[in-house]
């Protein structure tokens, strides 16, 4: 990734902007971090407004992290880990905060952000540093017979982009096409 063009002020794009579709990913961890993402979409571009992440955190605490993001950028559509059912179920009806399963097509879901970042259409706001350095530190394990990610410090922040954006767009794409 080059910083010039992936990292930098995207301090035009306001909460809330009616330009923009405002989309979350979210990854659950415990000793793992916690990962939620605010992306900004005009339906082709990809620009990642906000994050959160913690770890070690109770629900409570996560969930009113997540509320402010989502009132404050005025999230549509928020994505989540398929495998975090009761996570998502007490998101809901405790915290009235509805997700939507993530499309987990890992390697497919890689594939598309890189295409995403070599056409400049995937851009990281200067506030979201973590999320930045996780994509450049994002690395295949080369071990094992199955061609996969690394998981280690930097694949929750990824994970959680990816759920956004990729399932995002395979919505878009059975919604209309």
């Amino acid at each position: 990734m080059d910083e010039t063009r992936h990292l930098l002020d995207l301090s035009d794009i306001q909460p809330k902007d009616s330009r923009f579709d405002f989309i979350g990913g979210l990854d659950l961890g415990y000793r793992d971090e916690t990962v939620f993402l605010v992306v900004a979409t005009d339906g082709e571009n990809f620009y990642v407004v906000d994050e959160y992440i913690s770890k070690e955190a109770t629900t409570s605490t996560h969930a009113e992290h997540f509320r402010e993001l989502i009132d404050h950028w005025g999230v549509n559509s928020i994505y989540i880990d398929s495998a975090a059912q009761q996570m998502k179920a007490d998101l809901a009806y405790e915290y009235d905060i509805y997700c939507e399963n993530a499309n987990k097509y890992q390697n497919e879901g890689i594939t598309h952000l890189q295409v995403l970042l070599e056409h400049n259409r995937l851009v990281f706001s200067s506030t979201v540093p973590k999320t930045y350095q996780s994509m450049c530190a994002y690395r295949w394990n080369d071990r094992g017979e199955k061609e996969k990610p690394l998981h280690d410090w930097a694949s929750h922040c990824c994970d959680a982009l990816r759920y956004a954006i990729y399932t995002h767009a395979k919505n878009k794409v059975s919604i209309y096409g």
